[in-house]
């Protein structure tokens, strides 16, 4: 996703990339600190849409900004997949 970004500001989307992956790792204060300092505003307090100091727009899916789950790993007891 990153690496195919046309649209906007190549910087913003760099910042964005970044912010995304410290939220992936937990890091609160370092992904607020990024918005800060690159002027990006979240007008829904969400990643999947934010604007630059200008207006330009910048969609983010939610897959870019969350780790998978239930990808792998054991299943719940009674899940799906386990034999009863």
């Amino acid at each position: 996703f990153w690496s195919s970004r046309t649209e906007g500001n190549t910087h913003m989307w760099q910042n964005i990339r970044s912010i995304a992956e410290a939220l992936a790792s937990n890091d609160l204060m370092l992904a607020n600190a990024i918005l800060e300092a690159s002027n990006i505003i979240s007008p829904t307090g969400t990643m999947d849409s934010l604007y630059d100091e200008t207006g330009v727009q910048y969609k983010v899916p939610i897959y870019c900004c969350a780790n998978p789950v239930e990808l792998c790993g054991d299943s719940p007891a009674g899940g799906a997949g386990s034999a009863a």
